[in-house]
């Protein structure tokens, strides 16, 4: 079969004006929450301290408790931990447990959106669920190019699809752009193959891709073995390269040099049984051997 077709890149929509650098998060709001807000930060009635990035905070057990699954858990767990004045949580910074408090007491934070993926984070660890939205949401509307990968990467490790799904798009819509940034270098093995084989990866030519896996493959320390680098090449629709790139470019790729590459590039070739204006001509096959 011939290779399938990749969406091809459109122009670019305008950018925003917005040069904004603070954002807030929302939530449900109400008098008592306003209330109690008042009283901890006049220190009435506080019954726990947490200690976060090295600063105490006063609170009410029963709000964190009523807003947080991980406090909830923590106080009805029967551990000796349960009944502590005091919770440590020294690796979230005191900025970011600041603006949880906030939002949990108040149903509101204003952060700067620096301090977003942080606060994503902590909405995530700590479960609390309406400021794990807020921030989920604010960080879909704020994907592009320049973060979708980073995006990607820290959503799969807080286990969020919904934003895995977001930041994987993005990157297929942005990804003659994306080919381009440092943010590729850091991308994992397995996202730059799934980055290729989707049919929705936005290209201009296939090029892109194929110069895409060579930049990340040098960039690498230590370098990729053989097999891996030969499966990433192999996402590659070889059959959509023009000749005179492919004689030129793709055979003087030392990894397509060897026998595994050969193979491989081979292989792609001939899986192109019905070459048409798109994907034809081809190298001859007796060059490979």
């Amino acid at each position: 079969m011939p290779p399938s077709k990749r969406a091809r890149k459109g122009a670019a929509p305008p950018a925003s004006s917005s040069g904004a650098a603070a954002l807030t998060l929302e939530g449900e709001i109400c008098a008592l929450g306003r209330q109690l807000s008042d009283r901890r930060r006049a220190g009435k009635f506080v019954d726990i301290e947490v200690r976060a990035g090295g600063t105490i905070f006063a609170a009410h057990r029963v709000v964190l408790a009523s807003t947080s699954d991980f406090f909830s858990t923590l106080f009805d767990s029967g551990m000796r931990d349960a009944d502590s004045n005091m919770v440590i949580l020294d690796d979230v910074p005191a900025a970011t447990f600041q603006s949880v408090l906030d939002f949990v007491y108040e149903g509101r934070c204003d952060i700067e959106e620096s301090m977003l993926p942080l606060v994503l984070e902590a909405a995530a660890r700590l479960q609390v669920l309406p400021l794990l939205s807020a921030a989920t949401k604010a960080t879909t509307s704020r994907l592009s190019a320049k973060n979708a990968l980073a995006t990607w990467a820290y959503a799969e490790r807080l286990m969020l699809p919904d934003l895995v799904a977001s930041a994987r798009s993005t990157a297929l819509s942005e990804f003659t752009t994306v080919a381009t940034s440092d943010e590729l270098l850091s991308a994992s093995h397995a996202m730059l193959c799934a980055l290729l084989a989707d049919d929705r990866c936005t290209l201009q030519s296939e090029e892109t891709a194929f110069e895409a896996v060579v930049r990340w493959l040098e960039h690498q320390t230590p370098p990729v073995e053989e097999a891996s680098a030969i499966a990433l090449l192999g996402c590659v629709r070889f059959g959509c390269l023009s000749p005179a790139y492919t004689q030129g470019r793709v055979r003087s790729l030392p990894l397509l040099q060897t026998a595994a590459g050969k193979d491989m590039l081979l292989d792609a070739l001939l899986s192109t049984t019905k070459p048409n204006a798109r994907t034809q001509p081809h190298i001859e096959w007796q060059t490979f051997h």
